[in-house]
């Protein structure tokens, strides 16, 4: 579905073609009333999301001249209104709510990387023991999921290589924790964040 967004307001026109897009509309902006005419003449939209005040010629004249050009065919509906601040949440929200199954699916994505990142880590740690500090694959399991738990190591009789190596794996899992927290988080708070259209509140 293709649509045009005419708004002179150009945060408030990328905040709305972003959203129609990640929903899957192929989206134009046009941020005058001269150039929404032009482009509704040439352009083949589905429909118009159409601002009132905008420069050059008003959101009633492009209306009536887009109606007036495509008597014949039929112009393509348009939705009127003003589209900044509380209008544009409005108009925003019927058209392109967040896809609950789009959130799903990058949860899932995100859980799946996360997981990852854990399974190298652990792999790291215990490579790692059982290099400097000679200690069997269980062993090596244990301290490393202790630090990557944040609960410390079971071993502190280490050589000195092994203390090295330890004191760079627990920072190492510091970030680790913070990158794979984030990575789980990420998706809940976009997602609430277009739900209650947060992301243009400050512009």
């Amino acid at each position: 579905m293709k649509l045009l967004v005419v708004e002179d307001e150009r945060k408030v026109a990328s905040f709305i073609k972003h959203g129609l897009e990640e929903e899957g509309y192929t989206v134009d902006v046009a941020v005058d009333g001269e150039e929404a005419t032009l482009l509704a003449h040439v352009g083949d939209y589905d429909a118009i999301l159409l601002d009132v005040m905008l420069p050059k010629k008003n959101g009633f004249h492009v209306h009536g001249a887009i109606c007036d050009a495509n008597r014949q065919g039929g112009a393509p509906p348009t939705i009127r209104g003003r589209l900044s601040r509380g209008g544009a949440d409005m108009t925003a929200s019927s058209v392109a709510q967040p896809n609950r199954r789009r959130f799903f699916r990058r949860q899932l994505l995100h859980s799946v990387v996360s997981f990852a990142v854990l399974a190298l880590s652990l792999l790291i740690g215990m490579v790692g023991y059982r290099h400097f500090e000679g200690m069997t694959w269980l062993d090596a399991f244990l301290n490393s999921a202790m630090l990557l738990g944040g609960m410390g190591p079971v071993a502190v009789e280490l050589s000195e290589p092994g203390k090295l190596f330890a004191g760079i794996y627990a920072l190492y899992c510091g970030l680790v924790v913070i990158a794979v927290t984030g990575l789980l988080l990420a998706p809940g708070v976009h997602h609430l964040m277009k739900k209650v259209d947060w992301e243009d509140r400050d512009a």
